[in-house]
């Protein structure tokens, strides 16, 4: 970090001292540590009385945040107070010290003299400026950076920083000015096409030893989770219930969910398909191996008790960090839980590298090529693909919001806001009968027969087959069922008859219905076609 041509550092005494004399203040004296809102203890003096070197600040999920806290960041005593008490207050109260830390080397471009008194008029023109600077260049972070230090010193009622001024830093930022409409009709960053989450299931399988990829995949697919989510996970999260298979997933947004991460009130029960049920107990059957590793390597790494290790909470997806975590985690009881846990970041780079594990081809204008690009992947594509399908099921804003984690539906209004097009880019898997042929795949192994004896918690779809869900579905079931992977046909049932009533269902709607409802129809009916051709394969 490069803070330019910056004088010595002063210690907390002496810079108490310097703003209690100079600018008539009265200010709180420095602590010697002070507490993260996850719990964590962070020493900012150390034993001579000087600024602590460095600060390093564990956002639990994400990874470790640090600032060189030993060195001055202005000559102006003024300023290096404000920002020192800003960074502690910041520390206490929020999850994400990232916009203050990420202020620190643009802090010496603040002009002003070491004595100067009157600090707040250059400070707004400089908070401004960094404004300006990081909203052109798309840094989130530095944007709001600026203005949490200026509100600071008007919430402090510090000489010349008034809220009038405060209210010129407009630091709205929204990442959506690149178009929604663009990510999600994009072939690279757009939501999945069935034909395509189905290949990518297929390729999943090509190698046994891949259980852990495939159990992240389900997760994403069924879920949409980001990385931070499943990076808390734990296996203890595992769970069933009359409604089947689920998992627990921790809350992430907003200020006051982001800060319990884990805490039980903050756990949401999501409900697992039968294959992301069958690929995660897989995982978890055949990783206690690593799991013990992992746990060896970590108490003989840092010279910790293998029988304390073995105590702690074991990850769905653990991992290891560097000895000087491990030990910062150690010694903090709210963080101890956490060792074993990986970084968010490790498994946004994991879901990356499916495009050169899997190897499948990108689509291009509705057609594969194998000369143009392969496929991409990330987390958020995944997401997109989750909030799609719901849209075109019919679901409300609501209920996408909730299903994606978010606390209202702002960050979901845009994918409502396509119909036909969107519809026809998301189920181009129903389009050509070479894509159905793909669907065939997708139902074998799920065709079951009312010859065999149900189980307690199956219900019976009419005559047609049985439904995993273990609910009551609100809707048509032959419009449903037929694109729901928890439905089981029954292949002596008459799928032709079904199909008829959704082919006349479907010219009806093309008068009356809205997109959505229309493509649920077609969904239906590409899904009934698939189960004829698959009964007829099999026999």
């Amino acid at each position: 970090m490069n803070l330019g041509p910056i004088r010595r550092t002063l210690v907390p005494e002496e810079l108490e001292r310097l703003v209690s004399q100079r600018w008539d203040l009265d200010p709180e004296p420095f602590e010697g540590t002070v507490h993260s809102c996850f719990g964590q203890v962070v020493p900012l003096v150390d034993g001579q009385g000087a600024w602590n070197a460095q600060l390093h600040i564990e956002h639990l999920g994400y990874g470790i945040k640090t600032l060189h806290w030993g060195q001055a960041f202005h000559a102006n005593p003024l300023v290096e107070w404000l920002y020192r008490s800003c960074v502690i207050e910041r520390i206490q109260t929020h999850i994400d010290v990232r916009p203050l830390f990420s202020l620190a080397p643009h802090l010496a471009n603040l002009k002003l003299k070491a004595a100067e008194k009157c600090v707040a008029p250059a400070l707004l023109d400089w908070a401004s400026a960094v404004i300006a600077s990081a909203r052109a260049s798309r840094r989130s972070h530095l944007i709001t950076g600026p203005k949490a230090l200026y509100q600071w010193a008007v919430e402090e009622l510090l000489p010349g920083f008034s809220e009038a001024d405060l209210q010129t830093l407009d630091t709205t930022y929204s990442r959506k000015k690149l178009g929604s409409a663009v990510t999600l009709l994009d072939d690279d960053q757009g939501p999945f096409t069935a034909k395509e989450l189905i290949r990518i299931e297929q390729a999943l399988q090509a190698n046994v030893e891949w259980r852990r990829d495939r159990a992240m995949y389900y997760l994403c697919r069924d879920w949409g989770l980001r990385p931070i989510q499943l990076a808390l996970l734990r296996v203890a999260d595992l769970g069933s219930d009359a409604g089947g298979p689920y998992i627990r997933v921790p809350s992430v947004k907003g200020i006051r969910r982001s800060r319990l991460r884990r805490s039980e009130k903050n756990m949401k029960k999501r409900y697992l398909s039968d294959e992301a049920a069958s690929a995660i107990a897989d995982y978890v059957e055949n990783n206690h191996e690593e799991v013990r590793r992992i746990q060896l390597k970590v108490a003989s790494d840092n010279n910790l008790p293998t029988t304390e290790v073995e105590k702690l909470p074991i990850p769905l997806f653990p991992g290891t960090r560097s000895g000087s975590r491990i030990r910062r985690f150690y010694t903090s009881p709210s963080l101890r839980s956490y060792i074993l846990h990986s970084d968010s970041h490790r498994f946004s780079a994991a879901i990356r590298k499916w495009g050169d594990m899997l190897k499948l081809p990108a689509r291009y204008n509705g057609v594969d090529d194998q000369e143009i690009s392969q496929m991409e992947f990330s987390a958020y594509r995944f997401r997109r693909t989750k909030a799609t399908v719901m849209v075109i099921s019919g679901h409300s804003p609501e209920d996408v919001a909730e299903a994606l984690d978010h606390q209202t539906t702002e960050n979901v209004k845009h994918y409502f806001k396509f119909n036909l097009d969107l519809i026809e880019f998301v189920n181009a898997a129903h389009n050509t009968s070479a894509e159905i042929a793909e669907a065939i795949a997708y139902w074998s192994g799920r065709i079951t027969s009312a010859a065999r004896e149900s189980l307690s918690k199956e219900m019976h779809v009419a005559n047609l087959g049985i439904c995993k869900a273990t609910e009551v579905c609100p809707h048509h079931p032959t419009v449903t069922c037929y694109s729901c992977p928890k439905f089981r046909p029954f292949k002596e049932a008459d799928h032709r008859v079904a199909k008829r009533v959704i082919e006349d269902l479907r010219d009806r709607m093309r008068e009356q219905g809205s997109g959505p409802v229309r493509s649920q129809v077609d969904s239906a009916l590409a899904g009934v076609r698939a189960v004829i051709k698959a009964i007829a394969h099999d026999a």
